[in-house]
């Protein structure tokens, strides 16, 4: 049975019970009969689309109109308006997308141009059902479920692992700022040692054969290695520099290491 023919049925039905009764009825005959709304489905399940419709009837003499307003749990989810010539009648319905729980469903009539007998509706009661099971979404929740799990039981290796290589990096980095600050420790001593005292006024570079200003002099590299010391031991003492250029410098290491995995060599014809 399709929609149109379902609907005619309905108001059929409604006009035979209803409509005889308003011809016997004492003062206004205008606006719902003594019946509830309806709803298409009284089985749905959240997330489908359900008609609501309810019948208007005008038993009085002159033209009726207004809007009907379809509330669940008292709040608006449409409205149709409606215009009825003496001893007509008409069904009047909306969609709603149905959520899951109990819910109560009335209608009313607004703006109405005449007096109305009944205003509202008596509220009718449906309970809609939670939404079934889909196959994407139970692939989702078991996916999700199981990434929850790997991450709380990965989240303690991570954590153990991330203690254990800084340990690892600051006992190096404490290391070589040792091993670099004998090193500059011992680079200022060779230079001391290449600046000698003259004895006796006779210098000992002039007895070796050495000019004095050469022998005093430190050499560029040593200079160099004495600057590149410093600049070291000034990084490597500061986390704050440390540990920002040795991220830096891992994913370059890293990048040219792709690169050199991933060059593909040269088709020579």
């Amino acid at each position: 049975m399709n929609a149109n023919l379902w609907r005619k049925t309905v108001l059929f039905l409604v006009l035979l019970f209803f409509a005889p009764a308003s011809l016997f009825a004492e003062g206004v005959n205008a606006g719902f009969p003594p019946q509830s709304v309806w709803v298409s489905n009284t089985s749905a399940s959240a997330g489908e689309t359900i008609e609501i419709f309810t019948a208007v009837y005008n038993g009085s003499a002159d033209e009726f109109a207004g809007t009907v307003v379809f509330n669940v749990d008292g709040k608006k989810v449409g409205a149709k308006s409606f215009e009825l010539s003496d001893g007509a009648s008409e069904l009047v319905s909306v969609e709603w997308r149905a959520t899951a729980g109990e819910h109560s469903i009335v209608a009313t009539i607004e703006g109405s141009s005449g007096a109305v007998a009944q205003k509202e509706t008596a509220a009718i009661k449906i309970i809609v059902a939670e939404s079934p099971p889909t196959p994407i979404r139970d692939a989702t929740v078991a996916a999700s479920e199981i990434l929850a799990e790997a991450t709380s039981a990965a989240v303690p290796v991570i954590s153990n692992v991330a203690n254990i290589t800084y340990e690892l990096i600051e006992s190096l980095r404490l290391d070589a700022i040792s091993r670099l600050e004998r090193m500059a420790a011992d680079t200022i001593s060779m230079q001391e040692d290449l600046v000698t005292p003259s004895i006796a006024g006779t210098s000992t570079s002039a007895v070796m054969g050495f000019s004095e200003s050469a022998s005093s002099t430190p050499s560029a590299l040593s200079q160099m290695i004495h600057v590149a010391t410093a600049v070291a031991l000034v990084a490597l003492k500061s986390r704050v520099l440390f540990y920002p250029l040795f991220i830096l410098s891992l994913f370059v290491i890293l990048y040219l290491l792709f690169r050199w995995a991933t060059k593909r060599p040269r088709v020579r014809y």
